[in-house]
């Protein structure tokens, strides 16, 4: 009961024009700013690519102790391969999220 209070009293505030200034770079850092999140995105690969290497010799382990724990690290691929996705398309998802 309290939350939907809260949302009513919420609601009910009036609205407040904040001011959405499109993002500008200082001047002379966009090259500089580029460079840092292009090294970060391509370190950020390699690891994600050492994950899938250290994954495999894992899951190799596992299954040569005739499959047992293989359940256990099964869920790990879904996860280096949900953050490979992300880092790839992270400038993608910031754009869609700040045009929204």
């Amino acid at each position: 009961m309290f939350i939907i209070h809260l949302l009513e009293w919420a609601a009910a505030l009036p609205a407040i024009n904040l001011p959405d200034p499109q993002p500008t770079a200082p001047p002379g850092a966009a090259g500089g700013v580029t460079a840092i999140l292009a090294f970060a995105k391509w370190a950020c690969l390699i690891v994600a690519v050492v994950a899938l290497i250290a994954f495999g010799g894992r899951l190799a382990w596992e299954m040569s102790n005739r499959g047992r724990g293989v359940e256990v690290h099964a869920g790990g691929l879904g996860f280096i391969l949900v953050g490979i996705v992300i880092i790839s398309a992270s400038t993608s998802i910031v754009g869609f999220i700040y045009s929204a």
